[in-house]
């Protein structure tokens, strides 16, 4: 069993880890946990993130394993054609019912994962918001 005194301690533990570091967001964060385990704040006050800051981060996430996508199944197109190619075949796998039958069954292989992943974050974009993410990397 996990007691609260263990806990604390090794919370203050990872605040004298964090703030040796050196790095200045683990010490931004060393100090986020100090203030937060001081005051009766949420540890998202002490942070400063916004209040949809775990929507943001799924998002970004979600943009990131677009890309990836993009660049491991359709390296030769890029612009429009390469928007309409993965607005297409996330789609397919939707209207398939892939997604709802690999929430249930995990995770498949291949291209299909790859789509998994991104719907698991949230709703693929429409074409104009892929051309967006695609030309951030200059496709």
């Amino acid at each position: 069993m996990i007691s609260v005194t263990n806990t604390v301690a090794a919370l203050r533990g990872a605040v004298v880890l964090l703030a040796k570091s050196g790095d200045d967001g683990m010490i931004r964060i060393a100090g986020a946990v100090t203030a937060w385990l001081a005051d009766p704040q949420t540890l998202e006050q002490a942070l400063a993130l916004p209040p949809c800051w775990r929507q943001q981060a799924c998002l970004c996430e979600r943009d990131q394993r677009i890309r990836e996508l993009a660049a491991r199944h359709w390296p030769e197109l890029s612009g429009r054609p390469l928007a309409r190619a993965i607005a297409c075949r996330a789609r397919q796998y939707e209207t398939r019912g892939g997604f709802r039958r690999h929430q249930c069954t995990g995770r498949p292989p291949g291209i299909e994962g790859d789509l998994f992943d991104i719907l698991s974050l949230g709703e693929m974009p429409g074409e104009a918001r892929l051309r967006q993410l695609l030309n951030d990397i200059g496709g």
